[in-house]
């Protein structure tokens, strides 16, 4: 990129503003888009992993399986979220970035070994078949294990034990003592082979690779405490879509029909964004192109397809930057765009696989016609799958300049041709899921990131007979109808600065009393007719003066209730630190309880030898169900093991130490520290 003179210091500073946009706009494409994919399709294997776990604990259908199978989200996305960042909670991002670190040679001796059999000189960094699939290569990669660390995150629970924890820590295990040497010998072989071969442009691959890849998974590590709860959301949804249906949660036909029409509408609304954002960054490029210095040299098949051979010109350079940032820019600004309008359709259709098939639909039909114009009259429109034949991979090429002055070393960004269905058939086939799905993919994600970050969530449970339902319940904005209070089970609540009125009836007082800790309307709903009638009147009322608020039922899971013995929280050399007695009737003295585990615990070790924790001891009708801290563990004597007892355990052992930590870190056998801890045990077990 050599001008010839060191006087056009006004181009430098604007080919560095373009450049620096151009690599913002880069970056930003990555977790927007590319990374889209992994949260939407690691669900899926999620569900793929949980099929062959369950399938270990018995052989029954898979759809009974599931509905053993529970999960923990006790908060809004939003809370989860701003949680994560600003109290830490990363430990589980930091494992999964040192699986993706040690899988790294692997993956590199994997990718070499597959460019070789597509017939891609694997060894040459210049080749833009290599650096594009390093690209969906890892995404493949990232999807597979973070699927494994979803189950973790989500707490799926069956019959009360956690299956991710135990599938994280084996995979973790396999990595570390299997992968770790593996690796390194994967690496060895690939540089001897370079040295046999005498071309040490490998080494140069070896560092590019690296770099790309912990780039890669350092962007991706940070963006899983974004979208984590959203991908949550969706195992979650699949889950209970696989699960048969009972017969009075089918929608009526008029439901569907007028979601249908909801969906057909904002699917329009999609097609309009799209088109018009197109058309506007086609307009940017053209009149960027129209505007060039030196417009005769600015050849279309040079700039925007293959590597030239010789160095273009300075202003070559510098049109071509700001091309590409507005392009980028451009579809940044478009997947945004188009995802906010599918979350708004959410709010308007309560079917969520209906809304999305629907309008993923038109978006897919939009884009063969796009597709079909493209082709025959040209124009700058949104590429959805980019050219069957071709595509693009964004590289940088070294030059030189001496535009202020002095001869600099800088980097060009540059285009490189990926011939797929001509050259490269092999890769072409591997790249199909994620090269045509990754713009819807990212509209479906932005989608149900803009809906679901704006709602608040509840859980509540309710008790009937023999079983608990734990609801979780995302707050509404509207009045439900009467009908719809009969068929929907809604939550009520009221805002936690809401004081009582001299001026309000007593029977509205009653009613906002009932509410302060959230009531589901069908404890509330009446036997007869006209007070259900009056009922409505008196919540319509409150609902326009913002005193009452609606909670919808978003997903729920059912267990069998439990019958609680006692607890003993002990230290962890096996002293008996504090205890609690549920029932009265309970006798088991708390020393010789931890004594017991004590030799439980010792006698596992020596004779399993193994370094997993006891989680369960199972003495037919009796159930102990232990959870542990940095300093202590808790154990639970109840009739049955369940996730809600397992997670009340987990909290109040979480909760003891953050009190207590100071005392625990040196405890002489003292007790006294820990006299009045009943009330927090009370308080996370709502007795």
């Amino acid at each position: 990129m050599n001008t010839g003179s060191g006087t056009q210091i006004g181009s430098g500073i604007a080919y560095l503003f373009s450049k620096l946009f151009n690599i913002i706009a880069t970056y930003l494409q990555l977790p927007i888009i590319n990374l889209a994919f992994i949260f939407v399709f690691a669900p899926f294997i999620s569900l793929i992993y949980l099929f062959f776990r369950l399938r270990k604990e018995d052989k029954t259908k898979f759809r009974l399986q599931l509905n053993k199978l529970t999960f923990e989200y006790n908060k809004s996305p939003r809370e989860m979220i701003v949680e994560k960042l600003t109290k830490g909670g990363l430990l589980n991002e930091l494992r999964l970035f040192r699986s993706l670190v040690i899988l790294l040679p692997i993956a590199l001796y994997l990718l070499v070994t597959i460019l070789k059999i597509a017939g891609i000189d694997a060894l040459n960094p210049n080749d833009g078949g290599l650096g594009w699939f390093i690209e969906i290569f890892f995404i493949y990669i990232a999807t597979f294990l973070y699927a494994i660390q979803l189950i973790k995150s989500s707490k799926a629970s069956y019959e009360g034990k956690f299956v991710g924890e135990k599938l994280e820590n084996d995979t973790y295990s396999s990595l570390m003592s299997v992968g770790t040497p593996i690796s390194v010998l994967s690496m060895l072989l690939f540089i001897v082979e370079a040295i046999q071969l005498r071309d040490y442009t490998a080494f140069t691959l070896v560092l590019y690779v690296f770099g790309y890849y912990l780039m890669a998974a350092f962007i991706f590590v940070t963006m899983v405490a974004i979208f984590e709860p959203i991908a949550i959301l969706i195992l979650i949804k699949i889950i209970n879509r696989v699960k048969y249906k009972e017969p009075s949660k089918v929608k009526p036909i008029k439901a569907k029909v007028e979601n249908l029409g909801y969906s057909l509408l904002f699917g329009l609304a999609s097609i309009l964004v799209i088109f018009l954002v197109s058309q506007l960054v086609g307009f940017l490029v053209q009149g960027i192109r129209n505007t060039a210095p030196n417009p005769d040299t600015l050849y279309e098949d040079n700039l925007f397809h293959t590597l030239m051979p010789s160095i273009p010109g300075f202003y070559q350079a510098l049109v071509f930057e700001g091309l590409s940032a507005v392009s980028t820019l451009g579809i940044i600004i478009l997947v945004l765009g188009t995802g906010v309008v599918i979350g708004l359709s959410y709010k308007q259709n309560k079917s969520l696989f209906l809304n999305s098939i629907t309008i993923l639909a038109f978006l897919i039909l939009e884009a063969i016609i796009f597709q079909l114009l493209t082709r025959v009259i040209g124009g700058n429109i949104f590429p959805f799958f980019g050219d069957p034949t071709t595509t693009y991979w964004v590289t940088g090429k070294v030059v030189t300049t001496n535009v202020f002055g002095f001869n600099m070393i800088t980097l060009r960004t540059a285009l490189v041709d990926i011939r797929l269905l001509s050259d490269n058939i092999i890769l072409y086939g591997m790249s199909i899921p994620f090269q045509y799905t990754r713009y819807f993919i990212a509209f479906l994600l932005i989608g149900l990131s803009f809906h679901y970050i704006r709602q608040d969530f509840m859980k509540k449970t309710v008790k009937r007979e023999r079983f608990v339902d734990h609801i979780t319940f995302a707050k509404i904005d509207y009045l439900p109808t009467y009908e719809q209070c009969q068929q929907s089970n809604y939550l009520l609540s009221i805002p936690k600065t809401y004081r009582p009125s001299e001026q309000d009836r007593d029977e509205v007082k009653r009613l906002m009393y009932e509410c302060r800790n959230g009531i589901t309307v069908s404890e509330l709903l009446p036997n007869d007719v006209g007070e259900r009638d009056r009922l409505y009147v008196t919540l319509k009322y409150l609902t326009k003066r913002k005193n009452i608020f609606w909670w919808e039922p978003e997903f729920s899971f059912t267990n069998e209730q439990a019958e609680l013995d006692s607890m003993y929280t002990m230290y962890e050399d096996g002293r008996d630190v504090f205890s609690f007695k549920f029932k009265e009737s309970s006798t088991a003295d708390p020393g010789l309880v931890a004594g017991m585990f004590s030799a439980i615990t010792s006698f596992i070790k020596e004779t399993t030898k193994s370094a997993d924790l006891l989680r369960t001891i199972d003495h037919g009708d009796t159930k102990v169900i232990i959870e542990y801290g940095q300093y202590v563990f808790g154990a639970i004597f109840s009739d049955r093991e369940t996730i809600e007892i397992r997670s009340k355990l987990k909290s109040f052992v979480t909760e003891f130490e953050k009190r207590h930590g100071d005392v625990l870190k040196k405890w002489d056998g003292n007790c006294t520290p820990f006299a009045h801890d009943d009330v927090l045990l009370k308080e996370i077990f709502e007795i």
